[in-house]
């Protein structure tokens, strides 16, 4: 048994995403940099938002927060905003280096992730080691059956997760470009702050698990493993 992570699209962004592939592959002479970094910066928008953006607005909207629990949820919101900045911020600015020809191997790499459909959304996926795929799959089954015990294990499975995610759509692009020292630098700089702050604040959840509260574990469990699939 495999296992990947199915990743939901908007159409027109998948759309878009085609359209300036195929520019690309037919040797197109306008620079397409500005509508590419746009699109990269959509699709990785989308993805922040329905894996973790979600449950944010689910928090927003209950009006019995106690203190400690709004704050945590601020400290959640600051880290979900600063992370979709850098996001907004330095992708865009880093396609706009690069002429369409460096451009091309990237985006036909980000476009072979991709179940192509006619349905509103498009699934963006990538495969899990095994093992990782395995680990993770059953603990979160085991949440949702109320083995709360697995928690932090889980939570340790959904940072690797994430990490592979972000190696796959991310650093495996950025080395592909092959941006100059400074850029590169630069890059990695933000992508380690970014992952390092949001890893933290994962690892803060596990720290803080109540294994009292086994409904809210439920309900984490069943909305993270929407994304996982076997094949």
């Amino acid at each position: 048994m495999t296992y990947k992570i199915d990743l939901l699209i908007n159409q027109n962004t998948y759309r878009e995403l085609v359209e300036i592939t195929q520019h690309l592959n037919h040797g197109e002479k306008q620079d397409v940099a500005k509508r590419l970094g746009k699109a990269f910066t959509d699709m990785s928008c989308q993805v922040l938002d329905q894996v973790f953006g979600k449950l944010l607005n689910e928090q927003r909207s209950n009006k019995d927060l106690t203190p400690e629990s709004l704050k945590k949820l601020k400290e959640a919101e600051q880290i979900f905003d600063q992370i979709e900045g850098a996001l907004k911020k330095y992708m865009p600015w880093s396609i706009s280096f690069f002429s369409n020809d460096r451009l091309k191997p990237v985006a036909n790499h980000i476009l072979k992730k991709f179940e192509p459909s006619d349905a509103e959304q498009v699934v963006m996926y990538y495969q899990l080691d095994n093992q990782l795929g395995e680990q993770a799959y059953t603990n979160i089954q085991k949440l949702i059956e109320g083995n709360a015990q697995v928690f932090p294990a889980t939570i340790k499975n959904l940072i690797q997760i994430v990490d592979l995610g972000v190696s796959e759509f991310i650093r495996d692009p950025k080395t592909l470009l092959k941006f100059n020292f400074v850029v590169d630098k630069t890059l990695n700089g933000v992508i380690n702050m970014v992952t390092s702050t949001g890893y933290k604040r994962l690892e803060k959840v596990a720290d803080e698990f109540d294994a009292k509260n086994i409904e809210k574990t439920k309900h984490y469990a069943e909305h993270f493993v929407k994304f996982i699939h076997q094949v």
